[in-house]
């Protein structure tokens, strides 16, 4: 049957996941918004694509899928550098450490580096607090301090840039498109659609904003009436809509299509 088919084609494509990196995207036909895939594919599931292209119907070809990953360089000798991790140790009373993370979020979309925080008032961070609690802000690099009471800016960069991490950074990171949006509005959910079929071929990365949740009062306020809103990378492109020619535009001037030579994850 279809379904133990869909079974095994999984639990293959985790197997192969471990050596090839790639990612696994389920695609549940049977909900409601995906109709025109239960359409064109209810008699032949499971169906497989590759980075949006079809790849194989009515079961897995493990053989197909490994001869494309190969062809694409995908296996256990692939270097994917990891990003490094800034962590921000903090409380929720902290005013400075608003400030730092604020600075950390700026520095983050040039130097693509991944940010945690820790909350020292915690149950589970009780050691944080009796080291940090009368230094905080502390900020650590990769697991190592790095400074204390604020964000030393010029200590961060120059450790970034010693690794290369930087615009010039060889592993350029897929730029980020975000989409302000509330759960009501229908133009808003056009768009998305208008934006996954572009991040098939462009691979960016998606990002949603609801502006009626609570911890988003700035974005409504400064978007309500003129929804949906599109940022790139961090920067405004458009309102009331996707200027889809506008976004296809800032994707090729930064070489992101088929062709581009740093690969996405798959």
């Amino acid at each position: 049957s279809s379904g133990i088919k869909a079974e095994y084609g999984e639990a293959a494509m985790e197997l192969l996941q471990k050596k090839y990196h790639f990612t696994i995207e389920k695609v549940d036909v049977s909900m409601k918004g995906n109709k025109m895939w239960k359409r064109k594919y209810q008699y032949s599931l499971p169906v497989v694509h590759y980075n949006g292209e079809w790849l194989s119907m009515n079961g897995l070809s493990e053989e197909k899928l490994v001869r494309r990953l190969r062809e694409e360089g995908w296996g256990k000798t692939a270097t994917l550098k990891p990003r490094p991790t800034v962590t921000l140790f903090t409380t929720p009373l902290c005013g400075l450490c608003l400030e730092v993370e604020a600075a950390m979020e700026l520095l983050q979309r040039k130097y693509h580096f991944t940010i945690e925080k820790v909350d020292v008032s915690m149950k589970g961070n009780k050691m944080w607090k009796r080291k940090y609690q009368y230094s905080l802000p502390v900020v650590h690099y990769n697991g190592e301090w790095l400074s204390m009471n604020g964000l030393s800016e010029e200590k961060l960069v120059r450790r970034l840039r010693e690794e290369g991490w930087g615009k010039t950074a060889t592993l350029k990171p897929r730029p980020t498109v975000t989409l302000f949006t509330t759960p009501l509005c229908g133009l808003c959910l056009e768009v998305e659609a208008a934006m996954e079929l572009l991040q098939k071929k462009y691979h960016f990365t998606i990002e949603k904003v609801d502006v009626s949740m609570k911890g988003n009062k700035m974005w409504k306020r400064q978007y309500h009436y003129s929804l949906p809103v599109v940022h790139y990378n961090g920067e405004w492109l458009s309102r009331n809509g996707l200027k889809e020619e506008k976004l296809v535009r800032k994707l090729e001037e930064e070489g992101w299509e088929k062709t581009a030579t740093r690969r996405p994850d798959l």
